[in-house]
């Protein structure tokens, strides 16, 4: 047992968790870049909130110091193909190249298709069951 720490469940019946909720810990990630405007910050899988564009968005119109990469985000960004075309067209400058995996033709040709093509109903995955995409 941690000491400090209450093992007392909440009402429901639960214990609260041992990591803070997810919109603390990217506002803090937030609140850090914006601490430091003469650092440069790459936020990989989209600024880790792939799923919010509007909010990865704000943080870039506020930051100049705050860059992105798509690495390992394709099912997020497809299953909101318009707003991922709006958000790459907006910040073209802002938004870099990435994977989270070794050089493999299939993966480049998926990424390719998203990026270069109007498809937009196709598996992002070069697995038959796609591994990512909260």
């Amino acid at each position: 047992m941690n000491a400090g720490k209450s093992c007392t469940p909440t009402l429901n019946g639960t214990f609260p968790p041992p990591f803070p909720p997810f919109l603390s810990i990217v506002e803090g990630l937030a609140n850090l870049v914006s601490s430091h405007p003469r650092t440069t910050f790459i936020g990989a899988h989209v600024g880790c909130y792939a799923e919010n564009l509007t909010w990865v968005g704000a943080l870039l119109e506020r930051c100049l110091n705050f860059y992105v990469d798509i690495s390992a985000r394709l099912g997020e960004l497809g299953r909101q193909p318009y707003t991922a075309r709006r958000f790459f067209l907006k910040y073209p400058d802002r938004i870099l190249f990435g994977l989270d995996a070794g050089p493999d033709v299939a993966t480049y040709r998926i990424y390719y298709r998203f990026l270069e093509t109007d498809d937009e109903c196709f598996n992002y995955s070069t697995a038959e069951i796609p591994d990512l995409g909260r």
